[in-house]
């Protein structure tokens, strides 16, 4: 302001220079706001992606909902991704490839189990 007072800078300059920096402002809080994957199967509030989990926002009123992006590292599948994250909220069934012990790939569906909170293996 002391600026435009004292006439170095134009009015018209400044608020050229407001508006970019809200501009700016308003762009990088558009780049860090998260979209819900999905609806959570039991409290229908969303499930947001976080760096090692998909967790249900309604988690602090008791929700228990997550998918560890882990969960199946222990039978081969190193990571969950955001897309059968999402399938598996939905009750859809994902396929995943494993190998056997001789070494052979196979494929096998797996679902979300809503009241255990686990990703399991479908009967088939």
């Amino acid at each position: 302001m002391v600026e435009i007072n004292n006439g170095t800078l134009s009015e018209g300059i400044f608020y050229k220079e407001v508006e970019g920096s809200v501009t700016i402002a308003v762009r990088e809080m558009q780049e860090n706001v998260k979209e819900p994957i999905a609806r959570c199967p039991k409290c229908q509030k969303p499930v947001y992606e976080t760096d090692k989990a998909y967790v249900c926002s309604g988690h602090k009123a008791g929700c228990s909902i997550t998918i560890w992006k882990n969960a199946l590292e222990t039978i081969g599948k190193s990571k969950i991704i955001s897309y059968e994250a999402r399938r598996l909220l939905l009750g859809k069934t994902i396929k995943v490839t494993l190998t056997s012990r001789k070494g052979n790939p196979f494929k096998v569906d797996m679902i979300f189990n809503v009241e255990k909170n686990r990703i399991e293996f479908t009967s088939q």
